[in-house]
């Protein structure tokens, strides 16, 4: 589970749930904007902002493919420079 939220798409429908011992801990824009950059068909947003407040975990939406990102990330490393000790 994410450290404060996770998110399951079920046969039934697409399921959100917020962890009530790290309710304090939780991002709601950003668990908001996350909801809507996985393009959820049909969220029920005044059962998300009530699992905000209380936790717990419940169906946000109906049964639906969950939409895939398509982004990439690059990272690079560097080795630190052990002249300048």
């Amino acid at each position: 589970m994410h450290t404060a939220y996770d998110l399951r798409y079920e046969e039934d429908g697409v399921y959100l749930e917020v962890n009530t011992r790290r309710i304090a801990d939780l991002d709601r824009d950003g668990l908001m904007q996350h909801l809507h950059s996985k393009r959820i068909s049909g969220l029920n947003e005044e059962f998300v902002k009530t699992l905000m407040v209380y936790g717990g975990y419940t169906r946000v939406a109906p049964a639906q493919t969950e939409h895939i990102y398509e982004e990439e990330l690059s990272i690079e490393t560097a080795k630190p420079d052990s002249s300048s000790s």
